[in-house]
C-alpha cells in the first residue's frame, strides 16, 4: 500500500511531487488564499500556531477528507486534492488510492461511482446482498443543496481576503445541525425571494453543471444573472445559498467574502448583506 511520511521541513513542490507520485492525484497547497510558492517550506506558509506538528504518515487508505482535515490539525495549512487532470476536487468519500481511476473531465456523479464502488466492496466483505433488477439504466438526480453538503465549503473574507473560514462538509455527523438550519434557511428564502418549493426541483449531475456553468460566465462577464434560467429557478439562487451558509458565521455583515465550495474548479466574490440578527446555530 502506497505512503510517505509529511514533515513541516518539506516544501510545497515536494509535497505536489510526492503526492503526484504516489497517488497521481494532484494536490492543490494554499497560502492563504493563494497558491503557495514551490519553494516554501510547509512551516513557513501555516497559518495557525496553535497546530499539532510534527510528522504525518499519508497512506493510500485515507480519504480525501480526512487527509485534508489532517493537513490543517497537523500543519495549519490548506490543501485540497484534485483529479490527476486537475480537472475537478475530488469528494471526500474517495481514497487516497482511488484517486487514479477519476476519468479525465470527470463529473460528481463519475466520483460517486468510485465512492459506491468502495462501499459496494465492503458490503461484499460482510455478505450483503442488495440486488435491483428493473432492467432500466437509471439518471441520478439530486436537489439543489446535494451540491453544497458533500464538500468543505471554504469562505475567505477581510479587506484583503486575508482572514479563512472552513465550513463543513455538512453531510458530516458533527454539522447535522448546521446542514439542518442552513437548508431550512434556503428554502425559506427561495420561497420569498422567488415563490418557488426549491425541495421539489431535481437537477442531474449535468444540468447543475451547464447551469452553474452559465451563471459563472455571467459573474465573469458582468452580465444580469437573472437573464440566467434552469427549472424555473435564476442564477441568483446561487448567491442565496451562498448567503445561507455565510449565515452560519457572519451577522450584520455588508461586503465581499470569498466563497469556494469545491464543485469542480470554481472560485468566486459573492456580496453580501446580510442583516440577520444572529448567526445561525451549528457552527463547528
Amino acid at each position: 500500500m502506497a505512503e510517505f511520511k509529511i514533515d513541516g521541513r518539506m516544501t510545497v513542490r515536494t509535497l505536489k511531487e510526492n503526492f503526484k507520485k504516489e497517488f497521481e492525484g494532484t494536490l492543490r497547497v494554499y497560502d492563504g488564499r493563494e497558491k503557495a510558492e514551490d519553494n516554501a517550506t510547509l512551516a513557513s506558509i501555516r497559518k495557525n500556531d496553535d497546530v499539532k506538528g510534527g510528522e504525518l504518515v499519508c497512506r493510500a487508505s485515507r480519504t480525501v477528507g480526512k487527509f485534508e482535515k489532517e493537513m490543517l490539525e497537523v500543519f495549519g495549512i490548506k490543501v485540497q486534492v484534485a483529479s490527476p487532470d486537475d480537472w475537478v476536487l475530488a469528494l471526500d468519500g474517495i481514497t487516497l488510492a482511488n484517486l487514479k481511476n477519476i476519468k479525465k473531465n470527470a463529473t460528481k456523479a463519475d466520483m460517486e461511482e468510485l465512492v459506491a464502488y468502495k462501499r459496494k466492496e465492503k458490503c461484499d466483505e460482510n455478505n450483503c446482498v442488495n440486488e435491483t433488477n428493473t432492467g432500466v439504466l437509471k439518471t441520478n438526480t439530486y436537489k439543489f443543496v446535494d451540491f453544497f453538503t458533500d464538500e468543505e465549503i471554504v469562505v475567505d473574507y477581510g479587506e484583503d481576503f486575508d482572514e479563512t473560514v472552513f465550513i463543513g462538509p455538512l453531510n458530516n455527523e458533527e454539522w447535522a445541525l448546521a446542514k439542518k438550519n442552513v437548508i431550512e434557511d434556503f428554502y425559506a428564502s427561495c420561497k420569498k425571494y422567488y415563490g418557488l418549493d426549491v425541495e421539489n426541483i431535481e437537477f442531474t449531475d449535468q444540468e447543475f453543471t451547464d447551469f452553474f456553468n452559465r451563471y459563472k460566465e455571467c459573474m465573469e462577464e458582468g452580465e444580469d444573472i437573472e437573464e440566467v434560467e434552469c427549472k424555473e429557478l435564476i442564477g441568483s439562487v446561487f448567491q442565496t445559498m451562498a448567503e445561507s451558509i455565510a449565515k452560519l458565521y457572519f451577522y450584520d455583515c455588508i461586503g465581499e467574502i470569498h466563497f469556494d465550495y469545491g464543485y469542480g474548479m470554481i472560485d468566486f466574490t459573492f456580496e453580501l448583506d446580510l442583516d440577520n440578527e444572529e448567526c445561525l446555530e451549528g457552527y463547528c
